[in-house]
């Protein structure tokens, strides 16, 4: 579907809310729906179009819009203003969804064509507290890149987002300049985001890229398990080993016990056999010195 299409095709759903008598949350459900059906034709992701019909809703709660206000002004400034979102809204969006996931984003204004380019992300990143670098003099693109990636790099920022150029009439030398860009800071995702027409692109490749950081956490932890189980079990062997020692040890001591009280009772009667020898000794000494004395006297007579 080409985009005139489905720019007829949402203009018609404005058209027909803009007829009704009544608006109410069924006719603003209903255009939603109509309007979601055309970019839905039109290979949108449909994660995309919720967050737009949620997004809507929040701006347009038409239980608490007083009767004075014009509901079809403020619900079509709502639907143009979520349509036309541009590039350095969709960064600051971007990195302040990846702040939400535990990362540390950063953003670096390296659109040096349009005014006040740096004043809107400078704007956008204050309010979602992220830090942001960018240059009111400085005007090589490439240059304000490479320093704004390095200071948020020695800031140990771990999702650096550079808001290029968006120019239309100059295709070739937007995409020249995001390549010098892409090169000079070694970039790991480039992302064309020039309109909103261009956002199902870039949800595409968000969605790919979450897939892929999904897929490298999960390794990751897949990893880390099985490095946890080596730790547990040589842990484990350690344990066992440690016991193993000990029972040793226990066993020695047993061993070493018995041994010593075997040498002590050898020992006991070994001395009591000895005194017993002794004894026997000294008894058949007196009995041969008896003996002796009484062969003296024989021979006296």
């Amino acid at each position: 579907m080409v985009l005139a299409e489905l720019g007829g095709q949402i203009a018609s759903a404005l058209q027909k809310m803009s007829n009704g008598t009544n608006i109410d949350e069924k006719v603003l459900n209903e255009c939603l729906k109509e309007i979601t059906r055309a970019l839905l034709h039109s290979d949108v992701s449909f994660p995309l179009m919720r967050e737009m019909q949620n997004n809507i809703k929040k701006i347009v709660n038409l239980e608490e819009l007083a009767a004075g206000h014009n509901k079809r002004q403020i619900i079509e400034q709502a639907i143009f203003s979520e349509l036309c979102a541009g590039k350095t809204t969709t960064c600051t969006k971007y990195a302040y969804y990846h702040q939400k996931k535990g990362y540390k984003p950063a953003l670096v204004c390296a659109d040096t064509f349009r005014a006040g380019a740096f004043d809107q992300l400078k704007q956008n990143a204050t309010k979602a507290r992220i830090p942001f670098y960018g240059s009111y003099t400085e005007s090589y693109p490439v240059k304000i890149s490479v320093e704004g990636v390095d200071t948020f790099k020695k800031e140990n920022c771990d999702l650096i987002i550079v808001d290029t150029s968006g120019r239309h009439k100059q295709e070739a030398t937007l995409f020249e300049e995001m390549r010098q860009v892409a090169e000079a800071t070694e970039l790991e995702e480039s992302l064309g985001i020039p309109r909103q027409s261009m956002k199902m692109q870039h949800a595409q490749n968000r969605e790919e890229m979450h897939v892929k950081r999904d897929a490298k956490e999960h390794n990751f932890q897949r990893l880390q398990q099985q490095e946890h189980a080596k730790v547990v079990d040589i842990s484990k062997r350690a344990w066992e080993f440690s016991s193993f020692i000990e029972f040793q040890e226990k066993e020695m001591k047993n061993i070493m016990g018995e041994r010593e009280k075997k040498m002590a009772e050898m020992n006991k009667r070994y001395f009591e056999e000895m005194l017993d020898l002794e004894r026997e000794f000294d008894v058949f000494g007196a009995v041969h010195d008896q003996e002796r004395l009484n062969d003296a006297d024989d021979a006296d007579y």
